[in-house]
């Protein structure tokens, strides 16, 4: 079972002063200490953020400059555009500011480009549209940092610029009125892993303490900030996790439009789990398969008979994302050069919106970095995903010579190349990637701890679920437990590719677990059942007819000989 792996040896000294200082087990003091929680002090915070531990929005390079262009506009009644980009980061911001800004009595519109028309960033036709509608002022949201051109062209016509940002800036940037952007060289800001979202609700936050607004009216868009932090995979630590952790409360009081994303599972807790692959994935089917408009609508609208029909909509459109993406799938891994160090492929007219999804799907299965990519109008449109260790931003920089225009961070990034320089690239790409087999270790399991099933009680899952939310720096725990027996075997699915199954343990045998396999039958294609297993899995709470129990969801598995 190669995906088995373990911690270092931690100190006992550390477990036993953090046990009887937290009261709790052996192993959630060992899961703690390995995101770095070693004191009772550090646990408080981990377990119970609070505003006060958010950093002062002012701290943020231009912020100041950005607020006082705003009130001057508002002061002169002029029109502030939010200018967003199309994924979950991008549509909850623009909803966000927009509906803060609506709120103020501001004179502000919005806008997000067509993926197909305009592709990723700020576009000239973005900047002709602002015209047409006489905005003074534009805040870009998720975008702008590599808009040199885009941002230039509206000086020119007496259109101004603030730019929200968390993207990898280029050596040269752009001349705006602002640019807040935590990884620029000049930042001071103590953390510089915020996604876009956070980055626009620190702009809202500065505008209240400047206009001596109630912070509490700040603090209600946190769900926002919630939702795109968990969705754009940035570091679940610091101020990222205060932040994800309190819009989470937010949505699981019910006090969000994005609890009733979840409608058909009314009453269960809302977990990251549920925001990556229930929640976002309905949001981007818009941008992904028709315009990122229909999600925002969405989101703005209070009225529940409008939303719910809004709701089935989007819906739709996810369902049919669903089974074009299967499709792409299938055809995406039969081009697989399975002897190179990355994977690199395309085929004309695969849809713009889902060769993201495509890549990070192929990232999962084969742990190599790839860049999926379509055609248009001899025009290669790529989407790359890496796994930690492989800074895919920094691969593409040494690769620029050779593309027309490519942004993003260390894990994603989007790409155009022209078409004569396409082969050139694909060889060039590879021949930059260093990747050792600690890179390659690094994106298999990590089983933290072994137990027995005895230990998972309802008092250690209900403190095993303050751990969330979930995601990179603060990755759902996975446990190893040995001498498995499976019985009540059944493959479910439309393609039998699941796996329902109980399961107890040779000491304990009258305690029994339902498990699941998602998308691996296969593992149990040679397993004898008459011998034991030994399992790596993750545990999850149930909930099923307003019935809650537990489920062990598992990942991998040995037999034993």
């Amino acid at each position: 079972m190669k995906n088995l792996n373990f911690q270092q040896q931690i100190s006992k000294e550390k477990l036993k002063k953090l046990k009887k200082n937290l009261k709790i087990s052996d192993v959630l003091c060992q899961l703690l200490i390995n995101r770095g929680i070693e004191t009772y002090s550090e646990a408080k915070e981990f377990f119970r953020p609070q505003l006060s531990m958010l950093h002062d929005p002012f701290l943020m390079t231009d912020m100041k400059k950005a607020i006082d262009k705003i009130n001057n506009i508002i002061k002169e009644n002029k029109k502030i555009r939010i200018y967003g980009d199309y994924d979950v980061d991008g549509t909850t911001s623009v909803s966000m500011l927009y509906d803060f800004f609506l709120n103020q009595k501001v004179n502000c519109d919005y806008y997000v480009n067509d993926r197909e028309k305009e592709g990723y960033g700020m576009s000239f036709l973005g900047i002709d549209d602002a015209i047409k509608k006489n905005v003074n002022l534009i805040i870009t949201i998720d975008c702008g940092t590599s808009s040199h051109k885009v941002i230039e062209y509206a000086y020119k016509r007496n259109i101004e610029v603030i730019i929200c940002d968390h993207h990898e800036p280029s050596q040269s940037l752009p001349k705006a009125v602002a640019l807040l952007n935590n990884k620029i060289r000049t930042s001071n800001y103590p953390f510089s892993e915020l996604c876009a979202c956070a980055v626009g609700f620190k702009l809202i936050h500065g505008f209240v303490l400047s206009n001596n607004l109630d912070e509490k009216i700040a603090a209600s868009y946190l769900d926002y900030v919630s939702i795109a932090t968990i969705s754009d995979i940035v570091p679940i630590e610091k101020e990222n996790r205060v932040l994800a952790k309190l819009g989470l409360d937010i949505i699981n009081n019910g006090k969000s439009v994005f609890s009733y994303f979840m409608a058909k599972n009314r009453g269960k807790k809302i977990t990251s789990s549920d925001i990556l692959f229930q929640i976002a994935p309905k949001i981007n089917s818009a941008g992904r398969m028709a315009h990122a408009k229909i999600a925002i609508d969405l989101i703005l609208t209070r009225n529940t008979d409008d939303f719910k029909n809004k709701l089935e909509f989007l819906e739709s459109l996810n369902n049919k994302r669903k089974i074009e993406q299967d499709k792409t799938l299938t055809e995406a891994r039969m081009l697989i050069d399975h002897n190179k160090k990355s994977i690199i492929i395309f085929k004309e007219n695969w849809n713009k919106g889902l060769i993201g999804i495509i890549a990070s799907r192929l990232l999962e299965e084969f742990s190599k970095p790839t860049i999926v990519f379509t055609k248009y109008n001899n025009k290669y449109f790529g989407s790359a995903r890496s796994l930690k260790g492989v800074n895919i931003y920094k691969v593409l920089k040494k690769c620029e010579e050779l593309i027309s225009q490519f942004g993003g961070h260390e894990f994603a990034a989007g790409l155009v190349i022209e078409g004569n320089k396409f082969l050139n690239f694909v060889e060039l790409f590879e021949s930059q990637l260093y990747i050792n087999n600690d890179t390659l270790n690094n994106n298999l399991f990590l089983s933290e701890s072994e137990i027995h099933f005895g230990q998972i009680t309802t008092s250690f899952v209900k403190i095993l679920s303050q751990f969330e939310p979930y995601g990179p720096q603060n990755p759902e725990p996975v446990f190893k437990s040995k001498n498995v027996f499976v019985q009540d075997l059944k493959y479910i699915g439309v393609n039998k590719e699941h796996v329902s199954l109980t399961l107890f343990q040779q000491n304990d045998p009258i305690l029994f677990f339902k498990g699941i396999i998602f998308k691996k039958a296969k593992l149990l294609k040679s397993i004898n059942p008459s011998k034991s297993i030994d399992i790596c899995y993750k545990i999850k709470e149930n909930f099923w007819r307003d019935v809650k129990s537990i489920k062990l969801e598992i990942l991998d598995l040995n037999q034993n000989n």
